[in-house]
């Protein structure tokens, strides 16, 4: 019985260690330009669907901070995918920020603005609005801009805060997962400003 009790103090102690490396910034003080109207309530769920989390009704942008023992000066924010609709925020985000941040890179998982969906299932609603691409994509068009200026914003806020993070601004990294690839494109294809520009890129 005492080694149990010890087992599971052992394991609360380390879930303790890996939430306390976690912090959560907003990208945008008040609400996000170009979606000052929204109004619906951001939401997590298992997907039985998609077996994994995800995140949907993103209206106000955050970044999901995994901080690392020992950096050593390079950071990637981390965009997931879900055809704009979802976040398939354990899988394609904070599992990677995790294995990362072991590794000595400070990973910053973006939380990027999303369609509203209208259901509890939001699996289910993006996999019934695929159903004609086309219209889904029209749908998203709008909002995929949206995502791109959520991800520069990202950028320009690890290299303002580079110091804070022990981060080298000249190795801040995006990687992008299926819709989280185009949201990293916009970064790198349609610039205005080198501040907003990643050192290197990987969509996938």
């Amino acid at each position: 019985m005492k080694k149990y009790f010890y087992s599971v103090l052992l394991v609360l102690v380390a879930s303790f260690q890996v939430t306390a490396q976690d912090e959560v910034i907003s990208l945008y003080e008040g609400k996000a330009p170009g979606s000052e109207d929204w109004n619906w309530q951001e939401a997590q769920m298992y997907s039985d669907l998609f077996k994994t989390e995800v995140v949907y009704n993103v209206a106000n942008p955050k970044l999901l901070v995994f901080k690392p023992k020992n950096p050593n000066g390079t950071s990637i924010i981390i965009a997931p995918g879900g055809g704009f609709q979802t976040l398939s925020i354990n899988r394609e985000g904070i599992d990677l920020a995790k294995e990362l941040a072991s590794k000595g890179i400070t990973a910053f998982v973006l939380k990027y603005r999303l369609i509203h969906s209208k259901t509890n299932d939001p699996a289910q609603e993006l996999i019934d609005n695929l159903q004609d691409r086309d219209a889904h994509y029209k749908r998203t068009s709008a909002l995929q801009k949206m995502a791109g200026n959520d991800c520069k914003t990202a950028i320009n806020y690890v290299r303002e805060h580079a110091s804070e993070f022990s981060i080298d601004t000249q190795k801040v990294g995006v990687i992008g997962f299926s819709a989280g690839a185009t949201v990293i494109l916009e970064s790198v294809l349609h610039q205005t400003s080198a501040e907003n520009l990643p050192n290197f890129a990987a969509s996938l």
